[in-house]
């Protein structure tokens, strides 16, 4: 997907287009023939956003698909399979603010089965197949965040990628939740004994 050329953008303001920009050539070329066309602003500009989100949904189906069939063969990867991932790289001429902190970055796969939005972020692309963990250079941690993998493998968190909203991951009470509910139960688990034992 190459982005728009700035011919194509300069032809859409002569024709009066003030929507949405378009973020590829395919976009462009679509509201230009409907903008010629006559077709309402509003309208293509509505319909651009929903083949856009539609698109997106369908790349992360895809991704999760992808994982759970590579996920079915962790058997075979036995013990290393924890170290296994992708190495992401930009396609060429397709490298934007938000795709440049992931190139050549390694995103371990717990990671992008947590994120499998990870791999659909336009202007990267990977390696169907798994490969193993390298021993330095650029990991992935979360949206947003990546580290440097060190010769002991910690990630040390080194940049935060400018992705857009929607990728964060989502906080939850629910932990809080078990650990009040956990440290209850072991006190009443005590006050029992006590109650036993006297």
């Amino acid at each position: 997907m190459s982005e728009p050329t700035a011919k194509q953008l300069s032809y859409l303001r002569q024709l009066g287009y003030t929507g949405s920009a378009p973020l590829t050539a395919g976009e462009a070329s679509e509201l230009i023939s409907g903008t010629k066309d006559g077709v309402d602003q509003s309208h293509l500009e509505k319909g651009m956003l929903d083949e856009r989100a539609r698109k997106g949904r369908t790349k992360i189906e895809n991704a999760k698909h992808h994982l759970a069939m590579l996920e079915s063969m962790k058997k075979d990867w036995m013990g290393e399979f924890k170290l296994a991932g992708f190495r992401l790289k930009v396609l060429k001429g397709a490298e934007t603010q938000a795709n440049a902190p992931y190139k050549n970055a390694f995103l371990p796969f717990d990671v992008a089965k947590r994120y499998p939005e990870l791999l659909t972020i336009s202007g990267l692309d990977y390696d169907s197949e798994l490969q193993r963990r390298p021993s330095k250079g650029p990991i992935v941690i979360a949206p947003g965040q990546i580290g440097e993998i060190e010769s002991q493998g910690s990630r040390q968190p080194a940049v935060v990628a400018p992705i857009g909203s929607g990728t964060e991951p989502k906080k939850s009470g629910c932990l809080v939740l078990f650990a009040l509910l956990g440290s209850s139960l072991v006190a009443l688990a005590a006050v029992l004994i006590m109650l036993v034992a006297a």
